[in-house]
């Protein structure tokens, strides 16, 4: 401890102990002539500071305060009182712990497209799930079917094609059944065949099941492939 306070401060710095129940750092900083504040949640950490000081010859034997140097000891045993704005010293740090994925979890945008083009595919085309129409794939837009807003994930099996109208309309907001809801509307007037995008979601989703249960076939890697 010594030598770590000696290289990392200098006389008049200033010490902090946050777990000094041993004493070892204050008695270090203060025959360094360092200033120092320890501090412990152990009841006994008073005594032991005071008898680790007395055994260094730093505190008088009949005194619980007073140094032999011209300094004093305050002892607290309440939290301090804050003097400012209970304003805090740095902002939070908020982590992002990025989970481990599946193999299946990391397929691509365009792996993604390959798979759902085919899964959704009628008459030559591909079907909205959002209105069910019926559309060149290169009027397809890959979406989410919960919402990223809503923690919704960015893998297969939380992926849907639409087309550029259902997809700007659905936006980071709507569900599904919100946005088929919207296409019903009179006023928006967009549902082609409701019963054609419902069919696209579900056999969306169970190409998406068959890809997270097949990965590692020749089949499935075909598929991803296009």
């Amino acid at each position: 401890y010594r030598r770590v306070i000696e290289a990392s401060s200098n006389e008049g710095d200033l010490v902090l102990d946050p777990f000094c129940g041993c004493a070892t750092t204050p008695v270090a900083a203060e025959q360094l002539k360092r200033r120092w504040v320890g501090m412990d949640i152990w009841d006994g950490a008073k005594k032991a500071v005071q008898e680790r000081l007395r055994d260094e010859w730093l505190l008088e034997k009949d005194a619980s305060s007073k140094m032999m140097f011209p300094h004093e000891v305050f002892i607290l045993t309440e939290p301090p009182v804050r003097t400012d704005d209970n304003e805090v010293a740095a902002k939070k740090l908020n982590l992002k712990i990025q989970r481990a994925q599946e193999p299946w979890q990391r397929i691509t945008h365009r792996g993604m497209m390959n798979i759902l083009s085919a899964a959704q595919a009628s008459s030559g085309g591909v079907i909205c799930a959002g209105c069910g129409r019926v559309l060149e794939r290169e009027f397809m837009q890959l979406d989410h079917i919960t919402p990223k807003s809503g923690r919704g994930e960015n893998h297969i099996m939380n992926r849907i094609l639409l087309c550029g109208p259902c997809n700007r309309r659905k936006g980071d907001t709507l569900t599904m059944p919100g946005l088929l809801k919207e296409n019903r509307k009179k006023a928006v007037g967009w549902m082609k065949d409701e019963s054609l995008a419902k069919l696209a979601q579900e056999a969306a989703r169970e190409r998406a099941d068959w890809v997270r249960d097949n990965f590692d076939s020749e089949e499935c890697r075909a598929l991803i492939a296009g």
